[in-house]
């Protein structure tokens, strides 16, 4: 089990941070102006707003049991009297939460992917990159010396 936790982790970091390629998917998709430019169907949209509203609830759980962990950790590393094995189970059972929210994260994009043809997955992926380039090129200007 902890070998599948890491190789995620791994795998999602690989793939470009924890939520970046899936929140830019939700982002882009609940956009009138970029959903219309897809041909996003009114019954698409209805399933992909049902998906995103199922996987959302799960993760603010989530995302709320890490939050309560990290206190834990916060208060058990300051109190300075824990044991290794207690830290130890703590991170793990962070980390296990944390991958638990990005699994979550993909299932809900391949879920969303379903309901795309092929050719509307495309355009998304297009999407993104143009932003992402849009992006790194602000981030460029902004940060150049004056």
């Amino acid at each position: 089990m902890s070998g599948l936790i890491l190789s995620m982790l791994l795998l999602t970091q690989m793939a470009g941070g924890p939520d970046m390629p899936f929140r830019g998917y939700m982002g882009i998709l609940k956009n009138d102006r970029v959903a219309a430019e897809i041909g996003l169907t009114p019954e698409q949209k209805k399933k992909i707003e049902d998906i995103d509203y199922n996987y959302s609830r799960k993760i603010v759980d989530l995302r709320a049991e890490v939050q309560k962990k990290n206190l834990e950790l916060n208060h058990m590393i300051s109190s300075d009297n824990f044991s290794k094995s207690e830290l130890e189970s703590l991170l793990y059972d962070i980390g296990k939460l944390e991958a638990q929210v990005k699994l979550n994260r993909i299932l809900q994009v391949t879920e969303i992917k379903k309901v795309l043809t092929n050719e509307q997955v495309e355009k998304v992926r297009q999407y993104m990159r143009n932003e992402v380039k849009e992006r790194h090129k602000r981030f460029k200007v902004e940060n150049q010396p004056k």
